[in-house]
């Protein structure tokens, strides 16, 4: 048997789990990479062990639409051994201011979340959020300030996996301040965070990307993601059982308005209103697509109103401490509220996004949402006239800029679920582009969205409708 034949009967008989691009250090690999090409359904050699990778190989390989490498099964280990050294890099670098540093360091953790949303089933990938959450707490116990520098305050994005690390960071800083100093301690409390939201890869995407309000059938599905979240961490060996209680309680309140199951005071754990606090306040700082970010000392003000009925009294006192310290160390990480100015912003303005507080009424009533005037999860389309830049993942069309990079397009409209792009040339249903969305302060967003129509504009224009791409 001839060296390709070798291979191909080693690759149908093996088992891949795959791996983000960005989460490949840029060094001699530890372990082989496999890619799929064109329409094969088994990964072919790509890199083996011991050759070089580099940045070029990286961006070479998203330039072909490539997101994802193969790792056999049985290197799995290397691969963590080489993603902690990897993180580790990153987060210590010299090189890098630590603003960049922490920003990257997010992004990789993401990706790992994304993976772990996009491929349901694999221990191997909770494995690897797992030596993670032992990193982030070896990060706190070496050096609590710097680690506190991966709170994202109030400048990211609300999507799934950004909020999950965030969380999870969120979670590692506020065990510090309560006194869970130990690492040992420390890390099924930051892996409980990052894990809290699993369960919401069940929910289908036209309820998470819902604009209107939901009917009672989409409330159920929707607030079924804790119990599914719990179900799915519980099937994992290994996973602790104080990680399962964070999924499955994050949306529990003490008043006993929560969901699930509308537990009270003293049947909810400390790590559950951790995970609650760290939660809410990341759900609502978080910049949307329909405004900036909110302020962190109006979040804090806002969810001051939620205490003791909703949020642990000293949870949240310790919270507060935390943020405030935080923004008067260094004043530059307080985002200024978005585009809420001239309106009363409270908690309930954002109950339908970050919390439930059920009727006080019975029946079927209990576990929808209090809605609050206008917010009703219906958030009206937006005309604007933006111009913006573009980079496709993936494309089906050959006539418009493939391979050309960002291209800059002009948005007509935005609303919280995605937004209408004017192009000289047509784009195609299912095209996937990645989205830079400049935000106050010059910060700048990135969304992965979705081309769901496509029309004939006026004057030699198109007009494409684009869902933001979310497991919200």
């Amino acid at each position: 048997m001839n060296a390709v034949a070798t291979e191909r009967a080693a690759s149908t008989t093996a088992r891949f789990f795959p791996v983000a691009l960005d989460s490949i250090d840029s060094a001699a690999l530890s372990m082989d990479l496999y890619i799929r090409v064109g329409t094969m359904d088994v990964p072919v050699l790509y890199r083996s062990t011991g050759v070089a990778f580099d940045d070029a190989d990286r961006q070479r390989l998203a330039e072909q639409g490539h997101e994802f490498l193969y790792v056999p099964l049985a290197q799995h280990a290397a691969f963590r051994r080489q993603l902690a050294s990897r993180l580790d890099h990153l987060y210590h670098n010299p090189e890098q201011r630590r603003l960049e540093r922490m920003r990257m360091v997010r992004a990789a953790c993401s990706r790992m979340i994304e993976d772990v949303l996009s491929f349901p089933g694999q221990p191997e990938m909770l494995e690897a959020v797992t030596d993670i959450s032992r990193t982030f707490a070896r990060w706190s116990h070496e050096d609590p300030e710097l680690f506190g520098h991966l709170v994202d305050l109030s400048s990211h994005d609300y999507y799934t996996a950004t909020h999950m690390v965030n969380v999870g960071a969120n979670c590692g800083v506020l065990a510090r301040a309560l006194g869970i100093t130990d690492p040992v301690a420390q890390a099924p409390l930051i892996l409980g965070g990052l894990l809290h939201d699993v369960g919401k890869r069940g929910v289908p995407v036209e309820i998470l990307n819902k604009e209107g309000k939901l009917t009672p059938d989409e409330w159920k599905i929707l607030i079924r993601h804790p119990e599914a979240g719990a179900e799915e961490l519980r099937a994992v060996p290994g996973v602790p059982a104080v990680v399962v209680d964070m999924a499955y309680c994050h949306h529990e309140r003490l008043d006993g308005t929560g969901y699930p199951r509308g537990l009270l005071d003293p049947q909810i754990s400390l790590a559950a209103r951790i995970c609650t606090v760290a939660d809410v306040f990341d759900a609502i700082s978080a910049t949307r697509p329909y405004r900036g970010p909110i302020a962190p000392d109006k979040v804090l003000d806002m969810m001051a109103e939620g205490v003791p009925n909703h949020f642990d009294r000293d949870v949240f006192a310790a919270w507060s401490q935390i943020v405030r310290g935080m923004v008067a160390k260094d004043p530059g990480r307080a985002a200024t509220t978005g585009d809420m100015a001239g309106r009363s912003i409270t908690l309930r303005t954002f109950l339908p996004e970050t919390t439930v507080v059920p009727d006080r009424g019975t029946g079927s009533d209990r576990g929808r949402p209090l809605l609050v005037g206008s917010e009703r999860r219906r958030h009206a389309r937006k005309s604007c006239d933006l111009m913006l830049r573009i980079q496709f993942i993936r494309q089906g069309k050959t006539d418009g800029p493939a391979g050309q990079g960002w291209v800059t397009v002009r948005a007509i409209d935005i609303s919280p679920s995605g937004l209408q792009l004017e192009t000289p040339w047509p784009l195609s249903r299912n095209d996937l582009l990645v989205i830079e969305l400049a935000q106050p302060g010059g910060r700048t967003l990135f969304r992965k969205g979705r081309v769901v129509r496509v029309r004939a504009g006026g004057g030699n224009t198109w007009r494409a409708g684009v869902e933001f791409v979310t497991t919200e």
